[in-house]
C-alpha cells in the first residue's frame, strides 16, 4: 500500500439557485473521508474554499477570516 494520497476530486460550488448545496457538502465529506481528513476542520475549510466560484466565492469572501476557518 503506498503512503500516497490518492488525487482529491475537483468539486465546484457556484452558489446558483438550482444546486443543492447538501449534495454539494456530501461530496466534499466524500473526499475528506477518501483522503483521511474527515476530522481536519482546517484541511475542510481550505478544501472548501478552492471548491467555490461565482455567487458562491463572493459571499465566502465577504465572511470573516474566522467564519472562512470554521467548518464545523
Amino acid at each position: 500500500m503506498s503512503d500516497r494520497m490518492s488525487p482529491v476530486e475537483n468539486i465546484t460550488f457556484e452558489g446558483k439557485d438550482n444546486e443543492s448545496v447538501t449534495l454539494f457538502l456530501q461530496s466534499v465529506k466524500r473526499v475528506a473521508f477518501a483522503q483521511g481528513r474527515q476530522r481536519d476542520q482546517g484541511w475542510l475549510a481550505d478544501y472548501v474554499e478552492t471548491c467555490l466560484a461565482e455567487k458562491a466565492l463572493e459571499w465566502y469572501i465577504a465572511l470573516d477570516e474566522e467564519t472562512q476557518r470554521n467548518f464545523a
